[in-house]
């Protein structure tokens, strides 16, 4: 008797994680629904791996044993004069351990955008640690820009200072300074890519990144959009 009562406790234990797991995707796909078509944007809630031929230049999309794409939102910024194409969605990679008992899974949503640029330097922007003074020598020097508020809030890198010098003016300083986003912005190639360190994006957060987004493109200084050489591929803006 023991025993039964054990396993029907067990089943309905797990009968009732898995009616909460399925009641948290119904959810995250309603709210995400909702945010895409506040914006304009399209929403696929299903596995989308196509959606990585767009964010090869990254390496953190190359990470893990297996990689997994959905809750893919399609649509794009206005911004320098053009249509910039963007996607965003939740992204997972599992990797196992030597032995293959212990997989390991990150999950974090990201965003990116396409830039109407035949190639941008690459850059980096993320949040300020002590351990990074210990490694510039391996992941490129902190690019300091004697405004001590950005300084210690921002760790900035650059395959091209002048370039990563002339963005940083104090319009684009301050989305960082007047807003304090814990936000990762990096480019690659033509690509724009902004991540943060919360896993997936509860909907604020995501309408967050999303306004993030928007004020950051439209904040480039025109001293570093003259040092780049325009695409003809992207349709000019409306």
């Amino acid at each position: 008797m023991t025993g039964w009562l054990m396993f029907s406790v067990a089943l309905a234990l797990i009968a009732t994680l898995l009616g909460g797991a399925i009641f948290a995707h119904r959810k995250r796909i309603a709210e995400l629904s909702a945010i895409a078509s506040s914006v304009g944007w399209t929403y696929t809630p299903g596995k989308r791996e196509d959606v990585l031929e767009r964010v090869f230049p990254f390496s953190v999309f190359d990470q893990g044993d297996s990689r997994r794409v959905w809750n893919v939102m399609e649509g794009g910024f206005p911004a320098f004069g053009a249509d910039c194409p963007a996607v965003s969605a939740d992204f997972a990679s599992t990797d196992s351990d030597s032995a293959g008992l212990r997989p390991r899974t990150e999950v974090f949503t990201f965003l990116c955008v396409d830039l109407p640029f035949l190639d941008v330097p690459d850059l980096r922007f993320e949040p300020e640690h002590a351990f990074h003074k210990l490694v510039d020598g391996y992941t490129g020097k902190d690019i300091d820009v004697d405004d001590p508020a950005f300084d210690k809030r921002v760790r900035v890198t650059s395959s091209d200072e002048a370039f990563a010098r002339a963005l940083l003016d104090s319009n684009v300083r301050a989305l960082w300074t007047e807003r304090n986003p814990r936000v990762r912005v990096e480019t690659r190639s033509n690509k724009l890519l902004i991540t943060n360190d919360e896993g997936l994006w509860n909907p604020d957060t995501y309408e967050a990144m999303l306004l993030f987004a928007h004020d950051f493109l439209a904040a480039w200084p025109a001293a570093a959009i003259d040092a780049l050489r325009p695409s003809s591929a992207f349709p000019r803006a409306a």
